[in-house]
């Protein structure tokens, strides 16, 4: 396919089956630019094409036997016979005088028996020059053996030989040398085929439509091994008899070559078709996995609404469609992470934050998950003397949740977890090397599954329901944060009985003189009397906000789109609000919009305001781009009215 490409000025796939061509390259100098250029469809119908080229290119003498010989019923009979074709034709005159031109039909694949690659080039300066000494020269400078023959009389010539034994300039008898090679004794079997295309009469009878041939064959080395050959045997126009160049040579590197390029090929196309079984599976899998929360949310509604004079039914209904809804919640981020991950677009923070506080978030909502299946969870640290980093606290939650929640899912009751942080020797000053082992009492894995764990996807198959939903996502999600963060995950499982997972990640150790909230729990939230705008389009996500923040006593005021926030805050007296609350994606003009317009007015007042991005887009890059806008911070959808007023709090506070 590369050498047509290289050498032909237009490359087309042609389906025997769909009567279609496909370009793969077209020179804007070829004929056939010309009729394709208007026509953007990336497949158009070969009958068609076929006679519209003919009737605008095609000289008149030549028009009635090209339209035979390119029919495609006729191409594919000829290439069922042999993997290549070749035809020339006569054309009218193009823009760059070109006249003479040559057609290859060559089989993709034997396997592929409707499927052909059909490439055009210009072969005026090739018939030009297709005289014998051209010819001498060509094979010559790349083959080394070079003899000079005519069929008719069986006559051959040395002209070039490596073996210092064959004298240049002897004459020979064609049909003896082939018979010689024949009878040959270390030929491999597929070198009959070679000595069958070398016969005279063969020859002279495929020349005679064709400009040369080039057949391949195997000799067996007494060692063993094997070595290639290819001889190339062209046609010399001449007045009389019918003379050919043949030239041979060895192709061991070219035949590696094109066996690692078909290796290649093969595993991509296997790697490709494992991933499109693993993603059907997928999405099979998370079709039942988002209806099911899906059905109890909808069906805890109804009841809900039947036991409407029930306070307790109400609220285990309540509890019920939370449960359902964080379900929900925890898939489409996993896609998300996933789709994020593989396109090579996860932007990480780079921020101060405290090791042992996010620690312990993921401890007590582990701890709740393991009461529930009477799981003992202990955690504790070693030799940790910097808890204060740098790095990425969102994923490195997500990598510790990811882990400990498994522990949790593919436990036994009555098991036990340990997770245990330890602070490891580095030879940089400034960083710190901090590994988390995570160690369960669970069900464990195979071997064979381990060596799959962190691929997409991948669930192994367990006899007994476990209660949870699974993606297949965790695991790899997890690998390539820890990845991206410059760490290490091990993972060491005995089937049936136990699992450790081993996370080391270097962070920057956050100086003394980087304000870190160590204790955010002791301060306590607070947002009485605050003065609140919130922009928000969406009139069930502002009717949550205001209810969140009516329920802390806070005064609201609101503003439908990205504009009407910008002139509510310019109309108020300096002073009025305490915060502003800004949804991202709104008509008319956007969050980002609305804060940098906010920060670019000449109040006293517009530098200092707290903005804060309140939106579903909640990636990392996300809440880089509401701060280049000049938002002070971010909180992603759905709202947790716990985490927004502890938020509001600490910014009033700074304020």
């Amino acid at each position: 396919m590369d050498v047509l490409c290289r050498e032909y000025t237009s490359v087309f796939c042609l389906d025997f089956s769909e009567k279609t061509l496909e370009i793969l390259k077209l020179d804007p100098n070829a004929n056939a630019y010309d009729l394709f250029v208007n026509e953007p469809q990336e497949k158009k119908n070969y009958p068609s094409v076929i006679q519209r080229y003919s009737d605008m290119y095609v000289a008149d003498e030549c028009r009635e036997d090209f339209l035979n010989v390119m029919d495609i019923d006729n191409l594919k009979a000829k290439i069922s016979v042999s993997d290549h074709f070749t035809y020339r034709y006569k054309s009218k005159p193009n823009k760059v005088l070109q006249s003479n031109f040559e057609i290859d039909l060559h089989q993709i694949d034997e396997r592929i028996p409707d499927m052909a690659v059909l490439a055009i080039k210009n072969i005026d300066d090739i018939i030009r020059i297709s005289n014998r000494e051209a010819i001498l020269n060509s094979l010559c400078n790349d083959y080394e053996v070079v003899y000079f023959c005519d069929l008719e009389t069986d006559y051959l010539q040395v002209i070039k030989d490596s073996n210092p034994k064959v004298t240049v300039g002897a004459v020979y008898k064609f049909s003896e040398v082939v018979a010689l090679f024949r009878n040959a004794k270390n030929l491999s079997q597929s070198a009959s085929e070679y000595v069958r295309k070398l016969d005279k009469n063969y020859l002279m009878a495929y020349l005679s439509n064709h400009t040369e041939i080039s057949p391949q064959f195997c000799i067996n080395k007494s060692d063993g091994s094997q070595t290639f050959m290819e001889t190339r045997v062209v046609r010399v126009k001449t007045d009389s008899g019918f003379k050919v160049i043949l030239g041979s040579r060895h192709i061991d590197d070219i035949v590696r070559e094109r066996e690692e390029r078909n290796r290649r090929l093969n595993e991509a196309v296997r790697n490709a078709q494992l991933a499109d079984a693993a993603k059907t599976e997928f999405l099979q899998r998370m079709s039942h996995d988002i209806r099911t929360p899906l059905n109890g949310i909808c069906g805890m509604i109804d009841i809900a609404e039947h036991y409407s004079d029930n306070p307790e039914k109400q609220r285990e209904c309540l509890d019920k469609i939370k449960e359902s809804a964080n379900l929900l919640l925890e898939m489409v981020n996993e896609v998300l992470d996933m789709s994020k991950l593989e396109s090579g677009k996860i932007i990480l923070e780079q921020v101060p934050f405290n090791l042992y506080n996010t620690a312990e978030e993921v401890f007590e909502v582990i701890e709740k998950l393991a009461e529930e299946r009477n799981i003992k969870v202990n955690c504790g640290g070693k030799g940790v003397t910097h808890w204060d980093v740098i790095g990425s606290p969102v994923h490195v939650k997500r990598i510790m949740m990811n882990i400990m929640s498994n522990a949790v899912k593919y436990n036994k009751e009555h098991g036990s977890i340990d997770l245990i942080c330890k602070e490891l020797p580095t030879d940089y000053e400034d960083t710190v090397l901090i590994q988390f082992i995570c160690h369960d009492t669970g069900i464990g894995m195979s071997e064979e599954f381990r060596s799959h764990i962190f691929e997409p996807f991948s669930l192994e198959q367990i006899g007994e329901k476990i209660g949870y939903s699974r993606t297949g996502l965790g695991m790899s999600i997890t690998k390539k944060l820890v990845d991206n963060m410059g760490g290490t995950i091990e993972v060491d499982s005995v089937k049936g009985k136990e699992t450790t997972f081993k996370i080391t990640i270097p962070f920057k150790i956050a100086g003394p003189d980087v304000r870190i909230n160590n204790n955010p729990k002791e301060n306590k939230a607070d947002i009485s009397g605050m003065n609140i705008l919130i922009a928000e389009d969406n009139e069930l996500n502002m009717e949550i906000a205001e209810f969140i923040l009516q329920n802390g006593n806070a005064n609201v005021t609101k503003a439908w789109n990205g504009k009407e926030a910008v002139s509510i805050f310019e109309n108020s007296v300096p002073g009025t609000f305490d915060v502003i609350l800004m949804d991202i994606m709104m008509p008319v003009m956007d969050g980002y919009e609305a804060a940098k317009m906010i920060r670019a007015s000449d109040r006293d007042d517009a530098a200092q305001i707290p903005i804060i991005a309140m939106t579903a887009n909640a990636f990392t890059e996300d809440k880089l781009r509401a701060r280049k806008a000049g938002m002070n911070d971010h909180i992603s959808k759905p709202v947790s009215g716990e985490k927004l007023i502890r938020m509001l709090s600490e910014l009033s506070n700074k304020n």
